[in-house]
């Protein structure tokens, strides 16, 4: 995997977690332009973030414990 991707979903989900975490009011707006952009990723990288979520990566109701979760396996491919 290229690590420029990588590293440039990192920093995205990054600075998502910390728009969404800074602006309640506008989550809703943050969690489906952040649920569109995981959609995006490379096959390979999305099923190494999520192999075996069956509701999709950053459903409504995970959306923080998943992001958390692709920002921390993004941030150890990274080392």
């Amino acid at each position: 995997m290229d690590k420029e991707i990588i590293k440039y979903y990192h920093k995205y989900f990054n600075e998502a977690y910390t728009e969404w975490y800074t602006y309640p009011k506008d989550r809703d707006e943050i969690e489906q332009r952040v649920r569109a952009h995981a959609s995006n990723m490379p096959t390979e990288l999305y099923c190494i973030i999520s192999p075996d979520n069956a509701s999709g990566l950053m459903a409504h109701g995970f959306f923080e414990s998943d992001l958390k979760k692709t920002i921390g396996i993004l941030g150890e491919m990274l080392k």
